[in-house]
């Protein structure tokens, strides 16, 4: 299993045949999956000389280069403060799915960590969260200035 700041993972699943399956899961749904037969992983490893763990390192590269793909597919407006919400971020996206776009808007509640609406595709909402926090930790961003607000608030 492998995790990373843009909220996804990595799983082996137990494959029918004894082969090699990955699943790549982003907010519990499942965007993409490899497999090598037992047949294909052993002419790999028979006529190239590359082993099982060696086959299941470059599957799940290429499934984290499906996630960075699908990213591409997505553009998103320059993350604002929402009015009605403190640390809640709002914004604009356009997804595109092979031929077909949609829009409409995304946001990422930071004090919750919560990212929606939840019938929005997890590449959307992955990459509002992963735009939230860039936007927030780059230099001179306003991560510190909202953190001190809030804290006040609170007081």
């Amino acid at each position: 299993m492998t995790s990373s700041s843009l909220g996804y993972e990595v799983r082996e699943v137990l494959a029918d045949d004894g082969g090699l399956e990955l699943e790549l899961w982003v907010e519990e749904s499942r965007v993409a999956r490899a497999r090598a037969s037992v047949a294909q992983l052993h002419d790999i490893e028979q006529f190239l000389g590359k082993t099982r763990d060696e086959i299941r390192d470059d599957l799940e590269q290429r499934l984290q280069d499906v996630l960075k793909t699908q990213g591409q597919f997505v553009d998103l407006s320059e993350p604002v403060e929402s009015p009605e919400s403190s640390l809640r971020f709002i914004s604009r996206f356009v997804w595109r799915l092979y031929d077909e776009l949609s829009t409409g808007l995304v946001w990422y509640d930071i004090g919750e960590s919560v990212t929606g609406p939840e019938s929005l595709p997890a590449v959307v909402r992955n990459k509002m969260r992963h735009e939230v926090l860039r936007k927030l930790t780059e230099p001179g961003g306003t991560a510190r200035a909202l953190i001190e607000r809030d804290g006040r608030a609170e007081s």
